[in-house]
């Protein structure tokens, strides 16, 4: 089954999905009671966090220095030609964008105590936190992009070789 709207539909539709997730679990700890305790964590632990969104944000940067890297090859004029050149971008710029905003804000609460800064860093916190595993995923998926384009170069060459005369 094929889905209609593409890989660059399936991404938006990604995200999408992290954002209600994250509007969710907002909610759920609004509605539970939580939210105080959740702002209350949050504000003394936002060094950590904001350490914890600084390295995911360097994980981002070297991300895209591979994908750059990777475009001036073989290998990124297959994913052109497979329309995944942007999709892989915009996931990483994405991530950079988010663990970039994620960490400033946690450094601001560290040092400004301010109720709506607070809320403004546990969204991103949330938000952060679910991106971090599918930043992860297709950090993984961007690794193994070398070994898939040879497995399908090879498997071209095989079919090359069967269809040949002689």
């Amino acid at each position: 089954m094929r889905l209609s709207f593409g890989m660059k539909g399936l991404v938006v539709y990604g995200y999408l999905a992290e954002f209600l997730l994250a509007v969710l679990v907002l909610l759920f700890l609004y509605l539970v009671g939580w939210s105080e305790i959740v702002d209350e964590f949050f504000e003394q632990s936002a060094g950590g966090w904001a350490t914890f969104f600084g390295v995911m944000l360097a994980g981002a940067m070297a991300a895209l220095q591979v994908l750059f890297n990777l475009s001036n090859s073989e290998v990124g004029a297959w994913l052109e030609w497979k329309k995944l050149g942007r999709s892989f971008s915009g996931v990483f710029i994405f991530s950079l964008v988010l663990f970039l905003v994620a960490t400033v804000t946690s450094l601001a609460v560290v040092y400004i105590h301010n109720a709506w800064l607070t809320r403004l860093g546990v969204v991103l916190w949330v938000l952060g936190l679910i991106n971090s595993f599918n930043f992860s995923v297709f950090r993984y998926q961007l690794s193994r992009l070398p070994a898939v384009f040879n497995l399908e170069m090879k498997k071209i060459a095989e079919a090359q070789k069967q269809s040949s005369p002689g």
